[in-house]
């Protein structure tokens, strides 16, 4: 018989000796509050939330206009450069970085090129 108490509301445990939760709802909270007391996790969150929105724009783009867009254009629906997942540099020396699955390229008229990868993984 297991004395021992929940690891989130504290109550005494009945049952197994290796129970560490008296039920679902509490062995959740727990998980959820450790993972939201680390500070790595907000800022890994942070970053992600800026390549979503990065890729968010590149897919509009993409699917509305299929035709190059000025870089200010991005910069204007909140697009931002610094974040990115990957990049390509083709034998030409141009440079693709990527949001997921869209990449883009700057010429150097300063004209966005969005392309989509269609790899799997």
């Amino acid at each position: 018989m297991n004395t021992t108490a929940c690891g989130y509301c504290k109550k005494n445990l009945i049952g197994r000796t290796d129970k560490q939760f008296c039920n679902d709802r509490c062995r959740v909270a727990f998980h959820n509050n450790r993972k939201n007391t680390d500070y790595r996790n907000d800022y890994i969150r942070m970053i992600n939330a800026f390549i979503k929105k990065n890729r968010n724009i590149l897919k509009e783009i993409f699917e509305q206009e299929f035709t190059p867009v000025h870089s200010q254009d991005l910069l204007i629906r909140g697009f931002s450069y610094s974040f990115f997942t990957h990049e390509s540099v083709l034998k030409s020396g141009d440079r693709y970085l990527y949001c997921y699955d869209y990449g883009y390229l700057i010429n150097k008229e300063g004209f966005v090129i969005i392309i989509k990868t269609n790899s799997r993984v």
